[in-house]
């Protein structure tokens, strides 16, 4: 999000925005670092008297700052420890605190997130440790090692929420304007108050505290960013239209204290367990991109498709792999497009996918389905500009068939297939030669035979043929364009040992499927790269994964990433690939040399690096 940057003020807002929600959750590795700054009491209040209390309980509400900007005392550089409410009991949703309309909400289990990452671990590396004895405050430190001592209840989802709206009005064609924010549960709200002083000391920022009805809000005149939280929710809000600034406060108070009911397709994404998930929801991106385009015939089909177009998508990291799933719903025309899926590829286009493969892709179309949508919704819009007109006159007479002879040629269903590359010695030297196939089952014999003889195809697959070994072939239910090593197969209608079992299954028991083997990547790189350290490198890290696949079935789709070592949790597995990564970057000096800032002493000695 690019939030308006044109006074200091604004300008701290927007890091303030960006870097709150880290400097929660990890505070011990800002605080402590650098210069010292006076840490805030536990209870101001008893040291500010009655007199601030007083003064703050009666700080205007958000909702009246909305209304007529108030008077601004001198910036404050701590924030008040007034009490709040009590600590929540118990874990609650916060999907009531969401706004009813969204583009996008991301949201993780953080707890979870650490556990499997590995966590307990990382704290006993001597990084950390080194860090730890840099820190003299034992607030960061026990946050470092709990970071639900920050107050925030870690347990339960956080949620990063966005809503993209149109250009500021008289600027059409500038940049989409963003609203969002932070949503995350309270487990005990002192300890929150404690860490947000502790940030605001150390950031320096002017900021000013208000006491508001049933929460506690740290917001600035002006700014384009505000916090909030009670004893129930920690919000921070945002957004990047100057003229919504000071609805920021409101905007808060709306979250804090929301009581929204959402939609069936959010709702149910909130029901699925994940470690981490995203929602989209599109329809104002595509209001968005109608004004963009203008009067376009497609745009009006574009707006109708993606009206009710939502997405649901989650990851979870267990042991020895990573899951994925991905639901697709376009409302009331869902029915319609899970109509174009087929039943799974044909058995003679899996016949010819070799059981060793690297990659394998199979899709399957319900064609009468797809011709008819495309004739029926499509064809009638594009016949509206005059142009595609010419454009199809011209297909005709390039390739010798119309449109619809052309959409007749498939009958649905799709191969593709990869399974080596190697060196071969060319007229030119050594050459790459892939072994490869691709091949779709066909309906239209004589269109299909037309299209093939066709004297410019014929023209360019002649030289494909001479240079790489690239050439047509087909068998009676399908197409091909195959490397000279598959040819053969081809023409046999089967190779020595095809695809089985689940592989099989995965390609051809789903409207698409497919798959690749790491191990054959590394295989391939190892050849082709002999000698290079980089490709060395990369060779190690590819060794350490086993598959990644996926199945999808129109509506939806599941992918799965496995590794080799099948009891360590993956997002572990990952953590120490890029931390190992990482720490031999550094050791072969590519990133220059790295040793944590002395403390700066009261007399602001030079720091050296």
């Amino acid at each position: 999000m690019q939030t308006p940057c044109k006074t200091d003020s604004k300008r701290m807002a927007r890091e303030l925005f960006l870097w709150i929600p880290t400097l929660l959750v990890m505070a011990g590795f800002w605080i402590g670092c650098g210069e010292k700054t006076a840490e805030a009491p536990e209870n101001s209040s008893e040291q500010a008297g009655p007199e601030a209390n007083a003064e703050n309980i009666n700080a205007p509400s958000p909702s009246s700052q909305t209304e007529a900007q108030p008077s601004i005392a001198e910036p404050v550089t701590q924030l008040v420890a007034n009490s709040v409410a009590k600590p929540a009991a118990g874990a609650s949703s916060l999907a009531s605190h969401l706004p009813e309309k969204m583009t996008m909400l991301l949201s993780a289990n953080l707890k979870q997130l650490l556990d499997k990452g590995g966590h307990k671990e990382f704290l006993k590396s001597d990084m950390v440790k080194e860090l730890m004895a840099e820190i003299n405050d034992e607030l960061a430190i026990a946050i470092l090692k709990d970071p639900a001592a920050s107050g925030l209840d870690i347990a339960q989802q956080a949620h990063v929420f966005l809503n993209v709206l149109p250009p500021a009005e008289g600027n059409e064609f500038g940049e989409p304007l963003v609203e969002g924010g932070l949503l995350m549960a309270v487990k005990n709200a002192a300890k929150l108050e404690k860490t947000i002083n502790k940030i605001i000391a150390a950031t320096g920022m002017p900021l000013q505290v208000a006491q508001a009805k049933g929460f506690k809000q740290v917001a600035m005149a002006g700014m384009p960013v505000a916090l909030g939280f009670s004893d129930q929710v920690f919000v921070i809000v945002g957004t990047s239209d100057e003229a919504k600034v000071l609805q920021v406060p409101a905007m808060l108070e709306a979250r804090i204290n929301g009581n929204n009911k959402l939609g069936d397709s959010l709702s149910a994404h909130l029901k699925k367990k994940y470690d981490i998930g995203a929602w989209f929801e599109l329809s104002q991106l595509t209001s968005i991109m109608e004004a963009a385009m203008g009067e376009d015939p497609l745009s009006d089909l574009m707006m109708d498709m993606y009206k009710d177009l939502t997405y649901s998508a989650t990851a979870s990291f267990d042991a020895g792999e990573l899951n994925a799933d991905v639901t697709v719903s376009f409302g009331k025309e869902s029915n319609q497009f899970a109509e174009m899926g087929g039943k799974g590829a044909d058995d003679a286009l899996l016949n010819l996918v070799p059981d060793n493969t690297i990659v394998a892709f199979a899709e399957s179309g319900n064609m009468a389905a797809i011709r008819k949508y495309f004739n029926k919704d499509i064809m009638p819009l594009l016949l509206k500009n005059p142009e595609f007109e010419e454009v199809l006159a011209m297909m005709e007479q390039e390739i010798g068939l119309t449109l619809e002879e052309l959409l007749s040629i498939p009958k649905g269903d799709i191969i593709l297939s990869w399974d080596s590359l190697e060196m071969a010695e060319g007229d030119f030297g050594p050459t790459p030669e892939v072994g490869f196939l691709f091949g779709l089952t066909v309906e239209n014999w004589v269109a299909a035979n037309k299209l093939i003889n066709n004297e410019q195809l014929q023209q360019g697959m002649t030289m494909l043929k001479s240079t790489l070994g690239i050439q047509f072939a087909q068998n009676q239910k399908a197409l091909f364009i195959t490397s000279k090593k598959h040819a053969n197969a081809v023409a046999e209608g089967k190779v020595a040992n095809p695809v089985k079992n689940a592989k099989r299954a995965m390609l051809g028991k789903h409207v698409a499927g497919g798959f690749m083997r790491f191990a054959g990547m590394a295989d391939v790189i190892e050849v082709m790269a002999e000698g290079d350290e980089n490709a060395d490198q990369a060779i190690k890290v590819l060794r350490k994964f086993d598959e990644a696949s996926f199945t999808s079935n129109m509506l939806s789709m599941n992918g799965k990433l496995t590794f080799k070592d099948k009891k360590t949790n993956s997002l572990k597995q990952l953590v120490d690939m890029t931390t190992h990564l990482s720490q031999e970057y550094f050791d072969n000096g590519f990133g220059g040399d790295f040793e944590p800032e002395a403390e700066v002493e009261e007399e602001e000695a030079p720091r050296e690096k």
